[in-house]
């Protein structure tokens, strides 16, 4: 995990102190909120795949979250790098696939969040009205 200020943008530290202190950066005094950057992988098969959060507040879901991933893709039995950016600040989903050996664009598609969550079954447990 990666912390940087939200005010300048650099680097305060690798892993955030616990206890309940709040860090001032040194370049520019600036206090929390602070941004910070979280990034897992995993390779499982033929596929491999990265994701990174960014986050305003460490309690609060991820203000953007960034995955890619490296797969093989079923129509053509080709391998592709496929990345999904969700950007909570500006609305936005997008999704891209390319073909790694020509660069081509396989698939692509960019739409706001609302028009993302529409297909969603509803949430209240019950039945749709």
């Amino acid at each position: 995990m990666r912390v940087v200020c939200a005010k300048c943008g650099v680097h305060l530290w690798d892993q955030p102190e616990t206890g309940g202190r709040e860090r001032v950066c040194e370049r520019c005094g600036g206090q929390p909120p602070i941004v910070e950057i979280t990034a897992e992988d995993s390779a499982v098969g033929l596929e491999a795949r990265a994701k990174i959060d960014e986050r305003l507040d460490p309690s609060r879901a991820p203000v953007r979250s960034t995955t890619s991933k490296n797969e093989i893709t079923r129509d053509t039995g080709r391998r592709s790098d496929r990345k999904y950016v969700v950007d909570r600040t500006s609305g936005s989903y997008e999704e891209t696939v390319k073909d790694q050996e020509t660069g081509e664009v396989i698939f692509e598609k960019h739409q706001s969040l609302k028009d993302k969550n529409r297909g969603a079954a509803p949430n209240n447990g019950g039945d749709a009205a």
